[in-house]
């Protein structure tokens, strides 16, 4: 009777190892903000905030090497009912990750023996007076805002958007390119 109630106990006490070693319980932690402003946006002056934007054509010549771009094209992004603020705020359009990103482009959707190949499209933006290329992809966090001067209640941003060669040198081929830019605003 000993030698079972001590195996019993010798296993129990083995089992009761084992177990403490097994994540039972873990943290997870969100983070959030909320914002009192409700901005509208509307796509080059137009109705709505989504909307097409025509590329100028360019030859595939003016794209000979990684990482060279043409065909830069302007458009805009008007926010207007924007709440009045006593101090100034930044603003500015986040494209989170997402299966139209790669690389921080835009990646070609066109598709078929009429699709170029070797190119992306670029996004750019002007939140300040200065031209950058929009960090696609990245946190909001990353971005940089536009500042809104105190009681403004709207405003525009400018952005453009230009053929860029990701294929590298020679690899760019002639065809469609379209993509598709997903954004929402974000307030800081």
């Amino acid at each position: 009777m000993k030698k079972l109630l001590l195996v019993a106990s010798v296993t129990s006490a083995i089992s009761l190892v084992n177990t403490a070693y097994a994540a039972t319980n873990g943290t997870v932690n969100f983070s959030g903000k909320l914002t009192d402003q409700t901005c509208q946006v509307t796509l080059n002056d137009g109705s709505s905030a989504s909307g097409t934007i025509t590329l100028r054509t360019v030859s595939k010549l003016d794209l000979p090497n990684l990482n060279s771009t043409a065909g830069k094209t302007p458009f805009t992004l008007k926010i207007t009912g924007c709440k009045a603020s006593a101090t100034a705020y930044g603003i500015t359009a986040y494209f989170p990750n997402n299966e139209n990103i790669y690389g921080k482009n835009l990646v070609n959707k066109a598709t078929g023996t009429t699709a170029a190949t070797g190119v992306s499209l670029q996004l750019l933006y002007t939140p300040n007076g200065t031209e950058k290329q929009i960090p696609l992809g990245w946190s909001s966090g990353q971005y940089e805002f536009q500042t809104i001067p105190a009681n403004t209640t709207s405003a525009t941003m400018n952005y453009a958007v230009r053929y860029v060669n990701t294929g590298g040198t020679g690899s760019v081929t002639a065809g469609k390119v379209t993509g598709v830019a997903i954004y929402e605003l974000a307030y800081k």
